[in-house]
């Protein structure tokens, strides 16, 4: 199918677009809270619940599934409420999403107080946060693109991946002072900001307007669609790698005698250089319909893993912990500059090449939903038998290398083989 579904409603291409100081505003806001429920949870979790690997992996997989569900339900649930409440616009949809994501987090330090001893006000707050994300990041990117095309459209993608990325950095490190006695009370903070950031929504228009996509479409190189295929498979490929790593870094750090509240900071070696990516593919435009562009991302993004995962093997003294830690640095670093290039193309060619809506926003953000589903998986297994002393802890590393491996292999394949159906003749 050439272009996503289309969501109904009254705007339409002759409408402005929304504001972009306020769309990244409200991004910014979004995303340092969403960056913490999904990047920063396991340490949250490692912290206040005290949990194992094994744990962390579990609720990776949660996470996952259940964003993919609020990721692909977007567009179809803002149909469908569109068609029981008429008046109902994709503003409010933002406004009723920061209230529940708001009062999904105050659900642990309200356990916290009534003095319940247990995790599953953690395992409630993500199970349902996850999902409410997977409908506002495709709601908001609608807002981002919805009546931009071209330069203007590059432009705003550009500036917006810094903005939310800019965010995840600050939340890291915003977490680690309060990580060590405050994690739960973190949560309820990020609570209020949702709340908050509702200020930001009012000079929004009450839709999503569409992009001139017929227009746009017609001067772009026909190699953006071979493109697009790529990306579309090696985006959700990036983010089984991310998230095979997410779970694993609480206990690679600790290995490496990493003081807790700098273990944040180290997780920020990976997201700073993305977001420094992010600058870079903003500032240039050379990578544009360019095939080196998603293979030099995707080699960073494997090497960075492998020097990651294997850090931890160099713990054991002074001098091997120190060298494990610059090693996983390292790798954390250039592993976050092949997410930028993946993600920036990603999500460039996803809205350049087709409509710029809810739907749209909805399948890029469901792919990456199928990395974080997938990816903890490849570390859950293996945690799992280590546990129970079916196979030796030194089997992990092996392993989640080996299965990744595999991943990426699987990747290259569909890759080539998108790209020759597109270019295949037609009736051949």
């Amino acid at each position: 199918m050439d272009g996503p579904v289309q969501s109904s409603h009254p705007y339409t291409q002759a409408h402005a677009a929304a504001p972009l100081w306020a769309v990244n505003i409200f991004s910014f806001l979004s995303s340092f809270g969403t960056g913490i429920v999904t990047y920063g949870i396991t340490l949250i979790a490692k912290q206040a619940y005290s949990f194992t690997q094994f744990d962390n992996y579990l609720m990776a997989v949660v996470i996952g599934i259940t964003y993919i569900v609020g990721s692909l339900g977007a567009g179809p649930l803002l149909r469908a409420l569109r068609v029981r409440f008429p008046n109902l616009s994709d503003r409010a949809v933002l406004v009723w999403l920061m209230a529940l994501m708001a009062i999904l987090c105050l659900i642990p330090l309200g356990a916290k107080v009534a003095s319940i001893d247990s995790s599953w006000p953690l395992w409630l707050l993500v199970t349902l946060y996850s999902p409410l994300t997977g409908i506002l990041w495709p709601v908001v990117e609608s807002f981002v693109s919805g009546g931009r095309s071209g330069p203007t459209l590059l432009r705003s993608l550009g500036i917006w991946n810094i903005v939310w990325s800019s965010a995840v950095v600050l939340a890291s490190w915003g977490m680690g002072p309060a990580l060590e006695r405050h994690a739960v009370s973190a949560l309820a903070v990020l609570g209020a900001m949702h709340i908050g950031s509702c200020i930001v929504l009012v000079p929004f228009p009450r839709f999503a307007p569409r992009h001139e996509a017929e227009a746009h479409r017609a001067n772009l190189s026909p190699v953006y669609r071979d493109l697009l295929s790529t990306f579309r498979i090696i985006l959700p490929v990036s983010y089984v790698i991310s998230s095979a790593l997410g779970p694993f870094l609480p206990s690679a750090m600790d290995a490496l005698r990493i003081p807790i509240a700098w273990q944040p900071i180290v997780l920020s070696a990976w997201q700073l250089p993305r977001m420094l990516g992010f600058i870079v593919h903003q500032a240039t435009t050379s990578w544009r319909g360019t095939w080196a562009h998603p293979i030099s991302g995707g080699m960073m993004l494997l090497v960075g893993f492998v020097a990651a995962i294997l850090a931890p093997r160099l713990a054991g003294t002074p001098e091997g912990n120190t060298t494990g830690t610059w090693l996983l640095i390292g790798g954390l670093t250039v592993f976050g500059a092949g997410m930028s290039c993946i993600y920036s193309g990603a999500i460039y060619y996803a809205m350049s090449v087709g409509n710029a809506e809810v739907d749209a926003g909805g399948m890029h953000e469901a792919l990456i939903g199928v990395g974080y589903t997938i990816g903890p998986v490849i570390g859950l297994v293996p945690t799992m038998l280590i546990d129970r002393q079916i196979v030796p802890p030194s089997s992990f590393e092996p392993t989640v290398l080996v299965s990744t491996g595999m991943v990426a292999t699987v990747g290259i394949v569909l890759v080539a083989r998108a790209i020759t159906r597109q270019q295949r003749p037609k009736g051949a």
